[in-house]
């Protein structure tokens, strides 16, 4: 019976493609012939690809990431952080890597920004949002939204910076049951200054509802928005 290691290196590369993340890195450290499959970027995309669709598992990365963009090395080490947490978390007894406690109520809602320090809280009640850092478990911004009844983060982005983060949201007013699009701009520095912008229905509005990627150029203070071909939206 033939060996595995017999197998062409394009067999062994689809076949390391059929595995999960976790056992994938327990693969690929089997021997030197089986390592060489590690080299094909189409390994890791499909990997993580896989992770999100099949696994349903969140990236560490912001949803302004593009996969197709990240280099062999960046893929590899997203994949390899994804197997630390997915180990941890799968094991008899997991261990946090970080303990702390926000000060909100048990009915906010919570939004994680995936691949950074953030967390942002929705209170219905008081009709205001907030965004905090995990890091340190401090609240660095904070919005009064009088009559904002729900907010559904579609997008996110945050400058090279890590200071300004960007939210597209789409909200409904109590007062006339309205339902927008607007952009909420948090500056997560030590004195936080905060805008929310209601976009009026119409050509903003329309451009936002394209939007599917976004990104932030701290230095020189531009919103970049983009549709699905890539194409900028506004």
């Amino acid at each position: 019976m033939a060996s595995i290691l017999e197998l062409p290196e394009d067999i062994l590369l689809e076949l390391a493609k059929e595995l999960d993340v976790v056992d994938l890195v327990s693969f690929l450290s089997t021997c030197r012939v089986i390592r060489k499959v590690k080299l094909h970027k189409s390994l890791w995309l499909d990997a993580l690809v896989r992770i999100q669709e099949v696994e349903r598992q969140p990236h560490p990365l912001s949803n302004t990431q593009n996969l197709s963009t990240l280099s062999l090395q960046q893929l590899q080490h997203t994949a390899q952080q994804i197997n630390r947490l997915m180990k941890n978390w799968r094991s008899d007894n997991p261990r946090p890597t970080r303990i702390g406690q926000l000060s909100v109520e048990p009915n906010y809602g919570f939004f994680c920004l995936t691949g950074t320090p953030f967390i942002v809280t929705h209170a219905d009640a008081e009709g205001s949002m907030s965004c905090w850092d995990i890091r340190d478990a401090k609240r660095v911004a904070h919005l009064e939204l009088p009559g904002l009844v729900r907010a559904d983060i579609r997008l996110w982005a945050v400058g090279d910076s890590g200071t300004y983060v960007l939210l597209l949201v789409a909200a409904r007013s109590s007062s006339d049951g309205e339902e927008y699009l607007g952009l909420l701009h948090f500056s997560a520095a030590p004195t936080p200054r905060t805008t929310f912008r209601k976009l009026d229905i119409g050509n903003a509005a329309t451009r936002l509802e394209s939007v599917s990627r976004m990104a932030l150029d701290d230095a020189l203070g531009t919103i970049f928005l983009l549709d699905a071909e890539g194409n900028k939206t506004g």
